[in-house]
């Protein structure tokens, strides 16, 4: 998965902070893919690891 600073994801797995199904935008994106990527969930900021994302249609969201 191709993660960029602005694309918008939605969480895969349960977290006692942010449960699945959240939806986020990606704000950090690091050049080693265990250094997670930074995603803002409302005004909240989290570092997840990119295969606990999915990138998410804006289009298809209601």
């Amino acid at each position: 998965m191709n993660l960029q600073p602005g694309t918008q994801v939605v969480t895969t797995v349960d977290d006692p902070q942010l449960s699945e199904g959240s939806l986020g935008t990606v704000k950090t994106v690091y050049d080693d893919p265990v250094d997670g990527v930074d995603v803002a969930f409302g005004n909240r900021l989290f570092n997840i690891l990119p295969g606990m994302l999915d990138p998410t249609d804006p289009a298809t969201e209601k």
